[in-house]
């Protein structure tokens, strides 16, 4: 796993296997070594990618949710759980100038199913967690603005 955080492309192999493997625990250390790519080092590593790549994160990430419309494509709640981190930490570097979207897309998604439907919640979780412990880092006006975002 650290190769693959260290190779370039590595996120694209992470995000194959995590769409291709049935496995729930080859899933999450997939999703764990792209949640490390987004936030480790305050997500430097994630910043520095071509906007391109970047992108592609992100239309993939939401490709995934909107596959999981059917009841037997529910996973299990640590995936789910895992992937609302993902999010989140794309979403500290993306929102709001690359990713405007993210609220309404995700929004738009909850009548697709259980996994949606429970990302959801746990990923407004992450966003508050990560702004409660994060003050120092961010502006009182931008972190208000955004938990006003997440209301919406």
């Amino acid at each position: 796993l650290d190769a693959l955080k260290q190779a370039e492309d590595g996120w694209r192999f992470c995000f194959r296997a995590f769409g291709a493997c049935p496995e729930p625990q080859v899933k999450f250390w997939c999703l764990q070594t792209l949640v490390s790519l987004a936030t480790e080092r305050g997500g430097e590593r994630y910043a520095s990618l071509p906007e391109t790549s970047k992108a592609e994160i992100r239309a993939t990430l939401m490709a995934w949710v909107q596959a999981k419309g059917a009841i037997e494509t529910d996973e299990p709640p640590f995936i789910k759980n895992k992937f609302a981190q993902l999010v989140v930490g794309i979403m500290c570097t993306d929102y709001p100038h690359a990713w405007p979207q993210v609220f309404t897309q995700l929004l738009g998604l909850l009548s697709n199913g259980p996994v949606v439907i429970d990302c959801a919640p746990a990923t407004s979780h992450y966003v508050d967690n990560y702004f409660s412990h994060n003050l120092a880092n961010v502006s009182w006006m931008h972190t208000r603005w955004l938990r006003h975002k997440i209301r919406i």
